[in-house]
């Protein structure tokens, strides 16, 4: 077995140091081989995982060369060194998954494979030109013939497939990824699971990148580098619906990491889901409600920094780099190891059973996605699957809105069946004012500094804070109906908010409404042919919803008039005593004072 991994060093190679042979380089070509070194450790910096890997590539290549029977120096890295190399990983049996040990019966497969040889060649090139030109120096590992028979016996082996065959039988394959029920209960799980304040943050969190990447369909890489400031609310308008009925969207922006070889930065947009307990949207809502509020953390420091040359004209942002699910310190990601961790214990708390972890969303939004009637196309949008051509590539920006409302748990091929009843009933405002109540100020801050030094402009904070506020009602709609879900949760008995009796109020009247639109629109479409009824359910349940809110906003102006009705009787009780006739009616709003001695006559009629 290897030795335990070495300390860090400045350049690859303990054996067979290269510096000997510098003396031919000329001192333009030494420095511009140096500043390629430093980009391209750069370049690995920002991917840690395959860093990770190419440095542990790097070390069982040294370890072998110095330990084979006939040892050879490691550098200059030739296609025969990594040859004879590849030639004992083929037979290496894998790893465990804390590195320790290893796991008989099984080989090493061709994923693996093609990352050693990557790895290697990247610290070849990296150290090409320190050598004197030759062949087998400047020379691509992937060119050599050896290399390619390599690779192209671990594609084709019939005992990798049938390795492959046993692990899918043992652990599940693509056919049974998780579903629909097994990510609710890995939801409701965490959501009710914690104990303390912090502990329940925690695991908040986790629900978020959780659910965030079983909408997005993104790659653990992807979720765990999304920051604060790349999220914003979107409307899309449906087809058939018209501009006075958008779908409300919150979309983040990412670079969706490794499968994105152009490095553009792209929209991807999720939508409030039928389920309230795999809703994506509502899980992040409360994952900011806990980093914003209910932590005690200072609010951020929103404003720009100017005077330090390194961040250029428009200041430093210290916001910008805050992490949607940080390490330790606020601005570093969580690591793979932590994020694999978090989603293990969520299986095996709930019995699920999976040869991928960070991975498993990604699939399983594949799956459900196309159960739920989203083209192939439109997945492979959403997810930053590669396509061919350049099309989406460079000129599409358009989020895939049959995959949005498919993965939301609707039909796909129908975007006017998406509706969500719980979002038709507006939170009293008494009770949105109390979660974030900082952003006003902050939005009025922003503006202020924008007035007096246009290079203070932030549209990521203006959209972010006009996030918080949309999360204000969603927090609000959802928790009435996950309070009843997760009764046990430690949120519900320890902030005061969802004790109020305005809010209890507010639940009732919420659980009753959407109840109440949805047996309307399911009664009125019951006889409907069904493939008229999926368009057409939404819009009903719409114009139910509207014709709702005029009503309640009816008997409110009603009860104001009524109170200005009774305050006014009293007045001219005090200031004409000798009315001969005074009503009220409070089923009809009528008031009718008759001739007083003054001579006034006063009607006023409101029917409903």
């Amino acid at each position: 077995m290897p030795p335990p991994t070495p300390s860090t060093r400045s350049a690859p190679g303990a054996q067979g140091d290269p510096s000997f042979s510098q003396a031919h380089l000329s001192a333009e070509r030494l420095e511009a081989v140096q500043v390629r070194r430093r980009r391209a450790q750069q370049l690995l910096e920002g991917k840690p995982k395959t860093r990770a890997t190419y440095e542990a590539a790097l070390r069982d290549y040294e370890w072998f060369c110095k330990e084979r029977k006939l040892p050879m120096e490691a550098f200059p890295i030739t296609a025969d060194k990594v040859t004879l190399f590849m030639d004992q990983e083929l037979e290496r049996p894998h790893k465990s998954s804390d590195g320790k040990s290893t796991i008989p019966g099984t080989k090493l497969g061709r994923s693996a494979i093609s990352n050693i040889i990557s790895g290697l060649e990247h610290f070849r090139l990296e150290m090409a030109d320190l050598w004197p030109a030759g062949n087998e120096t400047r020379l691509s590992l992937r060119s050599n013939a050896s290399i390619k028979v390599i690779e192209d016996t671990v594609k084709k082996g019939t005992a990798g497939r049938t390795e492959t065959a046993q692990a899918l039988k043992a652990i599940g394959g693509t056919s049974t990824g998780l579903t629909r029920d097994e990510i609710a209960d890995c939801a409701t799980w965490a959501f009710e699971e914690g104990v303390t304040r912090n502990r329940t943050a925690q695991l908040i969190r986790d629900r978020a990148m959780f659910l965030g990447a079983a909408s997005l369909a993104f790659r653990g890489d992807s979720i765990r580098t999304l920051e604060w400031s790349d999220m914003f609310v979107r409307e899309e308008v449906l087809p058939g619906r018209g501009e006075q009925q958008r779908l409300k969207l919150l979309a983040v922006r990412s670079d969706n990491s490794k499968v994105n070889a152009e490095g553009r930065v792209d929209e991807f947009g999720m939508a409030r889901a039928r389920d309230v307990r795999r809703c994506a949207v509502s899980a992040l809502a409360f994952h900011s409600l806990f980093v914003f509020q209910l932590l005690d953390k200072v609010v951020p420091d929103f404003a720009p920094k100017f005077g330090d040359d390194k961040y250029g004209q428009w200041g430093r942002r210290d916001w910008w780099g805050l992490k949607m699910f940080p390490a330790e310190g606020d601005h570093e990601a969580m690591s793979y190891s932590t994020h694999r961790r978090r989603f293990r214990k969520m299986f095996d708390a709930n019995g699920i059973m999976s040869d991928k972890v960070t991975h498993a969303l990604r699939p399983a939004a594949a799956q459900i996605a196309r159960t739920n009637g989203a083209s192939a196309d439109e997945m492979k949008a959403q997810g930053g699957w590669r396509t061919e051509g350049s099309y989406r590539a460079c000129y599409d920006r358009t989020i895939p809105l049959g995959a949005v409302v498919a993965l939301a748990g609707f039909d796909g091929r129908s975007l006017e069946s998406y509706f969500v009843s719980r979002s038709q009933v507006d939170p009293p405002q008494e009770l949105q004012k109390r979660l974030f109540p900082w952003v006003e100020q902050e939005l009025a801050s922003l503006q202020t500094r924008y007035t007096s030094n246009s290079m203070t402009a932030d549209f990521a904070l203006r959209d972010f804070l006009h996030t918080l506020i949309w999360f204000r009602t969603i927090i609000l709609q959802d928790a009435a109906f996950l309070i009843n879900e997760t009764s046990a949760a430690w949120l519900w008995a320890n902030e005061p908010i969802f004790s109020d009796p305005a809010f209890t109020a507010f639940a009732a009247s919420i659980m009753a409404e959407s109840a109440n639109l949805d047996n309307i629109a399911e009664k009125q479409l019951g006889e409907m042919p069904e493939k008229l009824a999926g368009g057409v359910k939404a819009m009903m349940k719409e114009q139910v919803a509207e014709s709702a809110r005029q009503h309640n906003e009816l008997l409110e102006v009603i009860h104001r008039q009524s109170e200005a009705i009774s305050q006014l009787q009293g007045m001219m009780r005090v200031f004409m005593p000798s009315t001969t006739q005074t009503t009220l009616s409070s089923s009809t709003s009528t008031l009718s004072i008759q001739q007083t001695q003054s001579g006034a006559i006063c009607e006023y009629h409101t029917t409903t």
